[in-house]
């Protein structure tokens, strides 16, 4: 992934601080925010009363009451907006919304829909639901795909000709497709995925969510054929990405010992937490609008969205250093192995866990970050990959090791 080396620099070295402001109101639930939804302009967030709307023009916001959640929206035709609304009752459904009238007005019903996809290929809507996934030409005439009949499709993302949506349900599984959707395929032993993104360089990834020894965020180099994991962490909620850098957010902070905001930096697979003037770490959203020439990441919580200007230029000066990497040797490893990383003084403990490929952890320690370096026994270890995490108050990093 490509980087300017001043802010590889900051990353490796420091730990980064975002200012981050209430993007609209607060006290909602915001579920999306949504950009260039007609031609005025208008930004939006769709939220659990209806949709917020944002007047480019005058800077002003002004709600938008429905008469159920409205899940997700995108531009339409200039004059009106598609969103999807839906609350488990015989109201869900597809709705076109016309600022000016102030009317939502009925396109389909469907069943429990989860999102709305906007691609510029030859049919450029797709909506997923608890029931298949729907696309459209126009936004007004919905067809369903007949491989997807009866399955809960809760996620869809798109990398040039490289189609990918996840099943999720009593059944679990990515379908990818290497032709715009027009063939699918089920890849083998998927992770369960309720989030999914490609970069900017087409690295596809996913959100296992959950509690499960399984959940954290993992990755495709294949366009959704085969994946790997990136680390692991229970209740994690999305995905998302700026103009070159990976960001996670978590959706329940009891039940998890991560929360809010995190930047993720796969060369040293550690992450820094950004949540700093952030009212609310239960995140539903983090994305950033690629229209802007401004650089600003955006995160929908359960009390408001947000924004940050800042995130990768300022640093608190009350934060500790973090150590920039993780080394394994030899590795692979046979009876032991050195883990060495950057000494650091004065800073809190960390915890060392050894986890097997399921997650399950198979050993744990306290550690002093000044030693430098630790001994690893892998004597009594079944030959395998396993995951090496180091995490501290502020930053997780992670290896695999191979024992032999």
């Amino acid at each position: 992934m490509k980087k300017c080396a001043f802010f590889l620099l900051l990353l490796l070295s420091l730990q980064g601080y975002a200012i981050w402001s209430p993007f609209g109101p607060e006290g909602i639930q915001a579920n999306r925010i949504c950009f260039i939804l007609d031609m005025h302009p208008h930004w939006g967030i769709c939220h659990d009363g209806g949709l917020y709307l944002y007047d480019l023009v005058s800077q002003t916001w002004t709600d938008h009451p429905a008469m159920l959640p409205v899940l997700d929206a995108c531009y339409l035709d200039g004059e009106n907006i598609l969103v999807i609304m839906g609350d488990g009752t015989d109201s869900d459904g597809i709705y076109q919304y016309n600022p000016v009238s102030d009317q939502f007005e009925l396109i389909q019903f469907i069943d429990s829909p989860n999102f709305i996809y906007y691609s510029e290929s030859e049919q450029p809507y797709y909506i997923g639901h608890h029931l298949g996934l729907l696309t459209s030409p126009d936004g007004l005439t919905w067809t369903p795909i007949d491989t997807f009949n009866n399955k809960a499709i809760v996620t869809m993302d798109t990398y040039e000709n490289h189609y990918v949506v996840s099943e999720m349900d009593n059944l679990y599984g990515v379908w990818y497709s290497d032709d715009s959707g027009n063939t699918w395929t089920l890849s083998p032993g998927s992770p369960m995925i309720s989030c999914l993104g490609f970069d900017q360089e087409g690295l596809l990834y996913g959100i296992f969510p959950d509690g499960s020894y399984s959940s954290g965020l993992w990755s495709s180099p294949d366009f959704g054929q085969t994946w790997e994991v990136e680390f692991w962490s229970t209740e994690m909620s999305c995905v998302g990405f700026d103009y070159a850098n990976v960001f996670v957010g978590w959706g329940n902070n009891a039940a998890s010992p991560e929360q809010g905001v995190a930047w993720y930096h796969p060369e040293t697979a550690s992450l820094t937490f950004i949540n700093d003037n952030l009212p609310n770490l239960i995140i539903n959203q983090v994305t950033h609008n690629p229209s802007m020439s401004a650089i600003a990441l955006f995160c929908c919580t359960e009390n408001g969205a947000y924004v940050s200007y800042d995130y990768f230029l300022h640093v608190h000066e009350q934060h500790s250093p973090i150590p920039s990497s993780l080394f394994i040797r030899p590795n692979p490893a046979m009876t032991r192995a050195v883990l060495s990383f950057q000494p650091l003084q004065h800073t809190s403990p960390a915890t060392l866990t050894i986890l097997n490929l399921t997650g399950k952890k198979v050993w744990q320690t306290e550690t002093d970050l000044s030693t430098g370096n630790i001994v690893l026994d892998c004597s009594g270890y079944i030959p395998g990959i396993y995951l090496v995490e180091l995490k501290g108050n502020d930053f997780i990093l992670s290896r695999k090791l191979i024992v032999k």
